[in-house]
């Protein structure tokens, strides 16, 4: 078996298990099925509910940590680079001449817009590393198992969900926490603003374009998450992230517990 067959199969399962975390994550924020969590249900969380505003949530979260086509393949390890320097304080000075403007625009809010930008490429190199590993336990399951890896060939759902229930159960744990906590820095007034400037300028300072396409990546998903603030009240996207939460909770509960009967 050559190498340019092996990479065939890798993307192959790659594809595959991305169409099933989307699937499996339509599938979880059904109205119907979200009823049925004891979590949700005790807080009366769905009262004036609809599946539209659910759906909303949902797709933000399918579309940022999930994306197909073109889409993935703007990310890459650029993101772990870019994440090292919003952590670099010294250095972010050094490529923005113009953060004392910043700082008189946005105040405090220049205080979480950097973190708010980590939060976002740090939620996203998790579900890369989900991915990854998911496909890796997936490819083994399918040779002992004598699944054909073709496009058109279906794998069954239940090799799926024993491939990602041997993810680290903490990494898909820490990937909502942390597009949670994005969410929630957003609410603060002028935090996304503030978030989106230095990114915008970071884009400019930087020679690599590897660079530029993680902080690309990161305008994406603030302007989509700008959308969903201004969409809802605050107290109604509180309510919605609670939802998730305690759907995700669910999820990854169920699937760790059933995969170690």
């Amino acid at each position: 078996m050559n190498k340019h067959t092996d990479n065939d199969k890798r993307e192959i399962l790659h594809s595959k298990i991305i169409s099933f975390f989307r699937e499996e994550l339509d599938s979880r924020y059904r109205i119907e099925n979200l009823q049925k969590i004891p979590a949700i249900a005790k807080e009366g969380l769905l009262e004036g509910v609809t599946q539209e505003m659910i759906d909303r949530v949902k797709v933000f979260f399918r579309e940022v940590l999930y994306p197909v086509g073109e889409d993935r393949y703007k990310r890459d390890r650029s993101v772990e680079k870019v994440m090292a320097l919003l952590k670099n304080k010294l250095r972010l000075v050094s490529l923005l001449p113009a953060l004392p403007g910043i700082v008189f625009r946005h105040g405090s809010a220049l205080v979480t817009a950097t973190q708010a930008g980590s939060e976002v490429l740090s939620a996203y190199r998790f579900s890369i590393k989900i991915e990854q590993e998911a496909a890796e336990n997936l490819e083994e399951m399918c040779e002992e198992h004598g699944v054909e890896i073709e496009t058109a060939a279906p794998i069954p759902s239940d090799l799926f969900r024993k491939a990602f229930s041997q993810v680290p159960r903490d990494w898909p744990e820490k990937m909502m926490d942390q597009l949670r906590e994005l969410t929630t820095l957003s609410m603060h007034r002028g935090t996304i603003d503030a978030t989106i400037e230095v990114m915008n300028l970071l884009k400019k300072a930087l020679d690599s374009e590897k660079e530029k396409q993680a902080i690309e990546y990161a305008l994406w998903v603030l302007y989509r998450l700008e959308a969903e603030v201004q969409h809802h009240s605050s107290a109604t996207l509180k309510r919605l992230l609670r939802i998730s939460e305690l759907a995700e909770v669910e999820y990854i509960e169920n699937l760790y517990s059933s995969a170690s009967e």
